[in-house]
């Protein structure tokens, strides 16, 4: 993969080829770090296997809790998001916005040579309650409880979703 750091400014070409990126609907999964623009392509197949299972499992116990299951979303601001794989969102956070501020719980499904655990700052400072990371290439699973005062703790019974069993989850994932 090639990193390229330039501003539109440095680059005029660069914002035209952006606009266009949005006009072809390719911006959808690119975020925004504290100001710099990224952009990530759609998942491939077996990670969209991978998210397609996972949702098939978190929505049904999220309805039980009354909170709702999501795929990927806008977690942030437009200057500074990321955007899940997945997430649980309480109903009241769901507006008309394009950006929710918080989630009780994101998943992120690690693609390869990204490192694990990139975003899990960003989450604990908006307030989301829980982490979870699955590493595709091991069909591995980690929940992680987040806090804004405090470092990650690694858990292996989610807070949110108290039915959420992890062995199971890895046992599913290891079937894909």
């Amino acid at each position: 993969m090639t990193t390229v750091l330039a501003t539109t400014d440095d680059l005029p070409e660069l914002r035209a080829a952006l606009d266009r990126r949005r006009e072809l609907g390719l911006d959808l999964y690119d975020e925004v770090w504290e100001g710099v623009y990224r952009i990530v392509n759609a998942p491939g197949p077996r990670h969209a296997a991978i998210q397609a299972t996972l949702l098939a499992i978190l929505e049904p116990l999220a309805e039980e809790r009354g909170i709702v299951a999501l795929g990927p979303a806008n977690i942030g601001v437009p200057d500074d998001h990321r955007i899940p794989d997945a997430c649980l969102v309480e109903p009241s956070v769901i507006g008309t916005s394009a950006w929710l501020e918080r989630a009780e719980l994101v998943v992120e499904i690690l693609s390869p040579d990204e490192p694990s655990r990139a975003k899990i700052d960003f989450y604990a400072a908006r307030a989301v309650a829980e982490y979870l990371e699955i590493d595709a290439d091991m069909s591995d699973a980690s929940l992680w409880a987040l806090s804004s005062d405090a470092a990650p703790q690694l858990v292996d019974r989610s807070g949110v979703l108290p039915e959420l069993d992890l062995a199971t989850l890895r046992e599913r994932l290891r079937r894909r």
